[in-house]
């Protein structure tokens, strides 16, 4: 008998008619083959009134018709193996229909007793097939449901496997954070979190309304609903880069104002001492390769030079300046705005706003860092997001195995470095002034970014941990403190969520290389002595780092507490590392901006903290016998005599004046 065709009346059971059932368990391997038996006899072996089986046509598709079914006796419960699978009817019947096949009546259509095992194996059989038809892949790795289910192997297809490779973990990908949802009725005010807390007093304020905009405007207050202009961050009022460019200048006239070579040799110099450790995005041994070879070029081949290379030359020389101690303050900040001025003029050259290169973003980046430094915050904020939208369009944001695959394995480590820059400027700016993040969808990968030691132009291992620290520390910091800090949403919605918050940071803190961690204050004076560069990136790392877990132990929201114990800890371990680089490097910690400013933030924080809890009953009394209240005040108070060097003089800092006036506040 054919496998697909109807058994005639008086036949025996399809499954005999199929030969070699009972011996191998029949491998139906036609899509069409069927089996279609009536109700198993209630005792074994009795002979069933035959009743010819009846084609019914279902009129639905396969996907909703075509599923095997086995009956049941209501009667005892026992199996009546009525099988119906789908056949393709031959004969007197319309060929090629998809129908089912019933026994009327539930009636016996087979004359024969029946085998149940051979039945048992056939319903496997088919359902098995049936399985491999008609459920798809749902994509689970590293095997979906459906292979697992049918006991088949899961395979992908090259490209898939290459994009899931590319693809970040869930702490990169995209998102979006919601404000929590208005409730009906009166809205009461309610206070900013412990860490977000500005001046607050019960007496009258002493600071003038001038003042206090700088103070609260540090604290990432920003007047955006004002209808008129403001002055985002209460610093940096006038524009940043002074015009001294003529219209038919070009960049001739821009190169011409390039100080002596020996001059821009001690410039770059400083800024390989003291910028680049803390933001390794060049490539040391390569910058200088172009730039020696600009310098051994002709004047008339120098005005054919990149733009952007010439911007970037600029903008090291205005960062270098910064650092010098050998001239006066103001006579530092002129020349190091006057070289920052010439780099943008050679960036404009470039048409960096319709174009560009990853030495145009380089530059950017070194701008934007220049701009905070020199008391425009507001500058560097709005230059950042030219700089944002400009990485993007380049795709920095993209595996570089993905966009770039043919380019060296040097250049695809270079773009992400570039984007790891982008990236952490973006994400610890964000935090200070508590403002959305920007660079949030990407998919470079921290682990890509390795150190390649049989090339001549490999990184130090040294700056590579520091940089895969940092870049992990920048995307767990973006996702669980800027987004929420954004809105005003807590960042943890219950005590569990808190403390696995704190777990979290905790993993990424241990995975920091030892070097990074094992620290003390002698320790590092010790190692400043060799390696100062080692030094200034422990103590941006723990900084980062101690700064953000404090904002996580003083969060707090309608089911979780502000962890005081932990708030002081963190705080004080993340000015202990600006103490030392005041202590070690007392001009570089005077120009760092945002190393200032968490170190007042965190100030603040402690403040408030000490504040609140002097409001508790007996709190007076705790707060003077407990060690930890008592070197919580003292890292205030070590603050402020910091911010009254910083502010002494004529050319004192005016935001560290203001920043000693608030901290005083805290003291008395």
């Amino acid at each position: 008998m054919r496998i697909g065709t109807v058994p005639k009346t008086g036949s025996r059971c399809a499954a005999r008619a199929i030969p070699g059932a009972r011996a191998t368990g029949i491998a139906a391997s036609s899509a069409a083959a069927t089996l279609a038996c009536g109700p198993a006899m209630e005792t074994r072996g009795a002979t069933p009134p035959r009743q010819p089986l009846t084609a019914i046509s279902t009129g639905k598709s396969r996907s909703e018709t075509s599923r095997p079914s086995l009956a049941l006796s209501a009667s005892s419960g026992r199996p009546r193996y009525l099988i119906s699978c789908p056949v393709m009817i031959s004969g007197p019947i319309r060929a090629g229909r998809r129908r089912f096949l019933a026994a009327p009546g539930m009636s016996d259509a087979c004359p024969a007793p029946i085998d149940h095992k051979v039945i048992i194996i056939l319903f496997l059989l088919f359902f098995a097939r049936y399985n491999s038809w008609s459920i798809p892949c749902d994509r689970g790795r590293p095997h979906c449901l459906a292979c697992i289910k049918r006991q088949t192997e899961c395979s992908y297809a090259p490209v898939a496997n290459l994009l899931e490779e590319t693809n970040r973990s869930t702490t990169n990908g995209r998102r979006m954070t919601k404000a929590p949802k208005k409730k009906l009725g009166i809205q009461r005010p309610t206070l900013p979190a412990v860490a977000d807390r500005g001046f607050s007093s019960n007496r009258p304020n002493p600071l003038n309304s001038i003042a206090i905009a700088t103070s609260t405007g540090l604290l990432s207050n920003v007047p955006y609903s004002s209808s008129g202009s403001s002055n985002l961050f209460g610093v940096g009022s006038e524009h940043p880069f002074a015009n001294y460019w003529t219209c038919e200048g070009g960049l001739p006239e821009v190169i011409s104002v390039l100080p002596d070579k020996l001059q821009a040799d001690i410039l770059l110099s400083r800024y390989f001492e003291c910028v680049d450790p803390v933001y390794p995005m060049l490539h040391r041994q390569t910058f200088y390769a172009d730039y020696e070879h600009f310098w051994s070029l002709s004047l008339p081949e120098k005005h054919q030079t990149e733009a952007a290379f010439v911007a970037l030359i600029f903008v090291m020389l205005a960062l270098g300046t910064q650092f010098v101690t050998s001239t006066s303050a103001r006579e530092r900040k002129e020349t190091a705005e006057f070289y920052a001025s010439a780099s943008n003029q050679a960036l404009r050259m470039s048409s960096y706003l319709s174009s560009a290169s990853l030495r145009s973003i380089q530059a950017m980046v070194l701008i934007t860092y220049f701009l905070i430094n020199d008391d425009h915050a507001s500058d560097g904020w709005a230059f950042g997001g030219i700089l944002m939208r400009q990485a993007y369009a380049m795709g920095l944001h993209r595996d570089p195995n993905i966009v770039t695959p043919d380019a060296t394995l040097f250049e695809k480590q270079q773009r992400r470095k570039v984007w790891q820059a982008v990236l952490l400027q973006d994400t610890f700016l964000t935090v200070l002034l508590s403002l959305p993040p920007s660079a949030t969808h990407t998919d470079v990968s921290v682990d890509d970014l390795v150190s390649d030691t049989s090339s001549i132009a490999s990184d130090d291992p040294t700056d590579t941990a520091y940089v895969r620290g940092s870049w992990t520390l920048a995307n767990l910091v973006q996702e669980a403190i800027c987004s929420p800090r954004s809105l005003d949403v807590p960042l943890c919605a219950t005590a569990r969520h808190k403390s696995k918050l704190v777990a979290d940071f905790r993993a990424v803190y241990r995975a920091f290389p030892d070097v990074f961690r094992s620290w003390d204050a002698d320790a590092l004076a010790r190692l400043a002595q060799s390696n100062k560069r080692v030094v200034r990136q422990t103590l941006f790392l723990s900084s980062n780092y101690f700064h953000n877990l404090m904002l996580v132990h003083a969060s707090e929201g309608q089911e979780v507490a502000v962890n005081v114990r932990g708030t002081l800890e963190a705080a004080h371990d993340a000015m202990t590392a600006f103490f030392v680089l005041f202590a070690l490097f007392e001009a570089e910690a005077r120009v760092w901006w945002v190393f200032n400013h968490r170190a007042f933030l965190e100030a603040m924080c402690v403040g408030n903290v000490l504040r609140e809890a002097a409001r508790t009953p007996g709190g007076d009394e705790v707060a003077g016998r407990d060690p930890l209240f008592v070197r919580a005040r003292g890292d205030i108070l070590r603050m402020v005599q910091i911010m009254q060097l910083m502010s002494d003089g004529e050319q004192g800092s005016e935001t560290a004046r203001t920043r000693v006036q608030v901290l005083s506040e805290f003291l008395q």
